[in-house]
Formats: C-alpha cells, sequence, structure tokens
C-alpha cells in the first residue's frame, strides 16, 4: 500500500494483508509443511525467472554449503 493518510494519521508504504473474504482468492493462504511451501515458492518464481539466465546443472557441479566456519585468530 503507497503512503496515505487515515483517520488523521500518516501511514508510511506497508504491507497489505488479505481480508477473510479475500483469503485465498487473491493466491495468499498457508501451507501445511515445508513441502508445499517450496513447491508454490517454485511455481510463483518460475513467472519471474528469465530463462535466458538459467543454467541446467551438470553432474560435475557440485554445491557446497558452509554450515560453520571456525574463527582461528579472528576472535577477540
Amino acid at each position: 500500500m503507497h503512503k496515505h493518510k487515515a483517520f488523521g494519521v500518516d501511514f508510511e508504504e506497508s504491507e497489505i494483508i488479505s481480508s477473510n473474504d479475500q483469503f485465498l482468492t487473491d493466491r495468499s493462504g498457508a501451507f501445511r509443511n515445508l513441502d508445499n511451501a517450496l513447491k508454490h515458492y517454485d511455481k510463483l518464481s518460475n513467472k519471474l525467472v528469465r530463462k535466458d539466465y538459467v543454467y541446467a546443472i551438470k553432474e560435475t557441479d557440485t554445491e557446497l554449503i558452509v554450515e560453520r566456519q571456525p574463527l582461528g585468530n579472528n576472535v577477540i
């Protein structure tokens, strides 16, 4: 929602939350588990991704997510 004034109060730009009547009809909602949420995220984000910049993952590609890194000499 854009900046606006209501009831004599100036409101900053903010997120609009669906009313009870609009819930689910405007694609809002909740998910019962992470898998369903991720599937919905993929479905929505596929509409936004420019396929020109997406490259297929090769078998030689490996993804490494480092969960912890030693602090070493950086500890004070």
